[in-house]
């Protein structure tokens, strides 16, 4: 009472940030709620199968619409069927997406819509609705042309077609609902007799672990063993393996895509797959035992800390504290742009800035391969400089991490020795446990040699400024795509002046979706007149 301001709090740089960072954060969950809300929405309001899906597959065909009720649960099931000039029929088409609801890709369900004979000869499928990798998609392309002729009335008909390295999950995915869905269509709408499937062998698939699984699982196994019983060679050892086993053999590195599946609901199939551990796995490790996935399992973060070692301590600049500290909030601020942008227009392309998506798959090219080459020559100087600086997963799993339900049974950690400046308050502890055994080491090394420099502003605003230029490349990729993917709606309406002279309004992202997809025709109209756009602006 007789010192004010004694509980008057100091306006710090940690004040501002944490102030800044609940403002972001409750903006970044009232997207993602309202986001999911409305996306649900929709899903119900669109159906499976628009007519205009139906008629990009049929061509010049004419559709004429039917249904039919499922006998085993009563729903009932539309589908078009399809006719040729002479009204003979020639094939069916209906959507994957109500007779084989349980497939599940990388990304979670899948919506096809399926053009077959009558005789269940596969004529050709739109992927009307999916969440799979953009990237991942394009390799289907020549992959997808195999699949025509292919009997999908035959239970056993995918058999001898191999998946395209690179999307395995993907080609599963699209080979099972093109399978299942043309079974039960056989089955419960036609009439047809059809094979019947290899009991017991879907079923118990998904708790058979892929080399992906299998890796994650002992990693997993590992990682804890070391981090309770382990020194710095156990974990080196730890480092070495998930950069050449899970980052450049298997591809297994946690990415926006798998933070972006888990917020919107959008889950692989239940079971021991890598995609599965990747996506729920990896999340669970690290609400239960701190952010060990950063510390020990992430490939790019190993390379990071890896290549930390080339260069000897002596050369390497050092750095005051809390100059170190400040740039640690940029990569929550780059978190909530990712959130922000794919939450606002639901299309996974925004978030092919993140090099973590590819930066393993040996596609990843341009800007991307700049950034991540640039990431790690610059982590020759400063350890993890990603990690610790631009990685918005990190960020995410940060966020989860605060919680370690089960942390009391790990190693206590020595913030005090700490050298990125963590405390024990802060959440960006990346649990790589240098602080408990190397850091004490190396230092006894480095003191023995010769004297410890003296720490360099300089050297600190430098890292400053490259680490913004950085943020804000990576911040353009997804804003800049943001913008090319962003609804009709928030642009300036595009207006057609009709012949009863009444403007309308045009959805132009309908219009170029259908063109992508084909469903446009490509022949030029037997009826129309060219205007003169000057007279109609």
């Amino acid at each position: 009472m007789y010192n004010p301001d004694r509980f008057r709090p100091a306006v710090t740089y940690a004040s501002i940030t944490r102030k800044v960072g609940y403002v972001l954060f409750g903006i970044g969950v009232s997207l993602v709620l309202c986001s999911n809300l409305l996306a649900a929405a929709g899903a119900r309001l669109m159906p499976s199968l628009p007519p205009a899906a139906a008629q990009g597959l049929a061509g010049q065909g004419r559709l004429v619409r039917a249904s039919a009720v499922v006998q085993e649960n009563g729903r009932e099931i539309r589908y078009f069927k399809v006719y040729d000039e002479a009204e003979n029929l020639s094939g069916y088409i209906f959507s994957s997406d109500e007779l084989a609801p349980e497939v599940r890709g990388f990304g979670g369900r899948m919506n096809l819509a399926v053009y077959v004979e009558p005789n269940g000869t596969l004529l050709n499928f739109h992927l009307i609705r999916s969440n799979e990798t953009p990237a991942y998609l394009e390799f289907l392309n020549d992959w997808r042309k195999t699949l025509s002729g292919l009997n999908i009335f035959n239970p056993q008909a995918s058999v001898e077609i191999e998946a395209i390295t690179g999307a395995t999950i993907s080609c599963q995915a699209i080979l099972s609902g093109l399978e299942t869905s043309g079974r039960r269509f056989a089955d419960s709408i036609l009439h047809q007799a059809t094979l019947p499937a290899v009991s017991g062998k879907t079923i118990w698939r998904r708790f058979i672990p892929d080399s992906q699984g299998i890796y994650l699982l002992s990693i997993f196994a590992a990682c804890l063993l070391v981090v309770c019983y382990g020194g710095f060679w156990s974990r080196l050892a730890v480092l070495l393996s998930t950069l050449i086993t899970g980052g450049i053999i298997l591809n297994a590195q946690y990415s926006t895509e798998q933070m972006a599946s888990l917020l919107t609901g959008h889950l692989p199939a239940i079971g021991l797959s890598g995609v599965f551990l990747l996506v729920v796995g990896v999340p669970l490790l690290v609400a239960a035992f701190g952010n060990l996935y950063c510390g020990y399992i992430c490939p790019f973060g190993a390379a990071q800390e890896l290549a930390g070692y080339i260069l000897p301590d002596k050369i390497k600049q050092r750095l005051v504290m809390e100059d170190a500290r400040k740039p640690r909030f940029i990569k929550y601020v780059l978190l909530f742009v990712f959130i922000s942008v794919f939450f606002l227009s639901r299309d996974r392309l925004t978030l092919a800035a993140d090099p973590l998506i590819e930066i393993f798959s040996g596609n990843i090219q341009g800007l991307l391969l700049l950034i991540a080459g640039t990431v790690l020559i610059i982590s020759l100087f400063h350890v993890r400089f990603w990690c610790r600086y631009l990685c918005p997963v990190g960020a995410f799993l940060s966020i989860i991490g605060k919680a370690a339900l089960l942390r009391r049974y790990l190693p206590a950690k020595r913030f005090g020795k700490c050298e990125f400046a963590i405390s024990p308050k802060d959440m960006d502890c990346l649990y790589c446990d240098r602080c408990r055994y190397e850091l004490e080491k190396r230092q006894k090394e480095q003191a023995a040699v010769a004297p410890a420099g003296k720490p360099s502003k300089l050297s600190a605003r430098y890292l400053l400024v490259v680490v913004l230029v950085i943020a804000v490349l990576v911040s353009s990729i997804s804003i800049g795509t943001f913008l090319e993917k962003m609804p009709t709606g928030y642009e300036q309406p595009f207006v057609l002046l009709p012949s009863g002279g009444k403007a309308r309004d045009v959805d132009m992202r309908r219009i170029r979706e259908m063109i992508e997809s084909g469903r446009l025709s490509e022949q030029e109209a037997d009826f129309y007149e060219k205007l003169n756009t000057d007279n109609h602006r």
